[in-house]
């Protein structure tokens, strides 16, 4: 009885035996067929990578650059630095674009291909907003409050200065974002009381706020808020100087409390005050 126990056990665990060597095989068959398929797309994919960087119908012939203001296309490609015959599928766009943007101008910068030989660089530079006086020389500030260089030589540029922004060293930010908010309010609202191309000084001070300079030498103090507000009743002053014939070049206007504007003469001596129009004049 133990006898043909026993007999009957190994034949079920042969069968087994069978049953797993046949599903080995077959696993066995089908990775070595995923290997050979893997194998073979790989060598495949390789050869046309290797081909297409190898053919001179893909080397670069033309290269386009586009949005320089500031910069020139001949400063752009020198920072691209891209050899002679180069391959289009051969160049890194993202490190053109990083030595693209390395130069201060720019703010950023997109490369890409355009088949078959075209190498398509677009930049967009920064939009300066003012200079800003440190020292004895000028930094130039962008639209985003950034100042990303000082001023050259090489850099042709009419706009307003701003003073003051530095004391002892230290950059004011708070009164520096202020007149940047007014500067861009006055440069994008085409019906500002006064002119972003006429301004020659925006003069930052922790006491007084911000004062505009004007390219004929008329002062604007504003205080330190509520500067649309304030310019806003501008005009209406200007207009009750025209009235009594007032040469409005160098005079000193303070709208810092537009209840109570006071204008003054910076070249002569001060008469006593009088009042037009519910304002209060000194001429």
């Amino acid at each position: 009885m133990m006898r043909k126990i026993s007999q009957s056990t190994l034949l079920v665990r042969k069968n087994r035996l069978q049953r797993y060597s046949g599903h080995f095989l077959r696993d066995f068959a089908a990775c070595g067929l995923i290997v050979l398929a893997t194998l073979l797309v790989t060598s495949t994919l390789i050869f046309i990578y290797s081909y297409i960087l190898s053919d001179p119908h893909f080397r670069i012939q033309e290269t386009v650059v586009r949005g320089c203001r500031e910069v020139t296309e001949q400063e752009v490609l020198t920072l691209a630095a891209l050899r002679p015959d180069q391959n289009l599928f051969s160049v890194r766009l993202d490190k053109i674009a990083r030595r693209i943007e390395s130069n201060p101008w720019i703010k950023k910068a997109h490369v890409g291909r355009e088949l078959p030989d075209r190498l398509i660089m677009e930049v967009r530079e920064r939009t300066p907003l003012a200079l800003v006086e440190k020292k004895k020389g000028f930094q130039i500030v962008d639209r985003e409050g950034i100042i990303f260089k000082g001023l050259d030589q090489n850099d042709s540029l009419d706009l307003p200065v701003l003073t003051g922004c530095y004391k002892n060293g230290v950059l004011q930010t708070k009164l520096l974002k202020k007149s940047l908010e007014l500067l861009t309010y006055l440069s994008d609202t085409k019906q500002a009381p006064i002119a972003y191309q006429n301004l020659s000084e925006v003069h930052l001070d922790e006491i007084f706020g911000l004062s505009l300079i004007t390219d004929t030498g008329l002062c604007l103090v504003l205080g330190v808020d509520d500067y649309v507000n304030k310019l806003k009743a501008l005009p209406a002053v200007l207009i009750g100087l025209e009235k009594k014939n007032i040469d409005m070049a160098l005079l000193h206007i303070d709208l810092r409390d537009p209840a109570k504007i006071t204008v003054q003469s910076k070249v002569k001596s001060v008469p006593p005050k009088t009042t037009v129009e519910g304002t209060e004049y000194r001429t």
